[in-house]
């Protein structure tokens, strides 16, 4: 399944205001990433409505809500239809990204490796590894570790 194919001069231009945007974002605070990934504990709070609500947030930490909002978007099994589709895993990888200021949530690699694996087919490999570098930037690992270069 090595097949090539191309991307329309439209398709491309989109993916490198997408690239472009990617790489001007500051890279995420790595402490706060983590914060927001901790467990809230009861006995840090004084309202059980104030745990109630962190409790919340700590559950899209896991689950994010790029999934959600793309399958009441385009469907269930959109990730299967749309496998091959630039456009939709850019826009998946943008909202994961959000997703990680928001709440946390580890971006899950599979749309970003899409977009590598759609590049290479297109014979784009500079670009595919263009992007891989500026999404990798901007992803606090689960476990990440502060340092003072940066991420790990």
């Amino acid at each position: 399944m090595n097949e090539s194919f191309e991307i329309r001069g439209d398709e491309l231009n989109d993916f490198l205001a997408f690239l472009t945007d990617l790489e001007a974002r500051p890279r995420p605070e790595i402490e706060r990433v983590l914060a927001l990934r901790e467990k809230p504990s009861l006995r840090d709070y004084q309202d059980l409505e104030d745990w109630h609500k962190a409790s919340e947030q700590f559950v899209l930490t896991h689950s994010g809500a790029a999934f959600r909002k793309l399958t009441e978007k385009y469907g269930d099994n959109f990730a299967k239809k749309f496998k091959n589709n630039l456009a939709l895993n850019c826009e998946y990888v943008a909202l994961a990204i959000e997703d990680q200021e928001l709440y946390g949530t580890w971006p899950a690699p599979g749309f970003a490796k899409r977009i590598g694996i759609i590049l290479r087919r297109a014979k784009m490999h500079d670009l595919s590894r263009q992007f891989e570098l500026a999404h990798n930037d901007l992803v606090v690992e689960w476990r990440a570790e502060p340092t003072k270069g940066g991420m790990q």
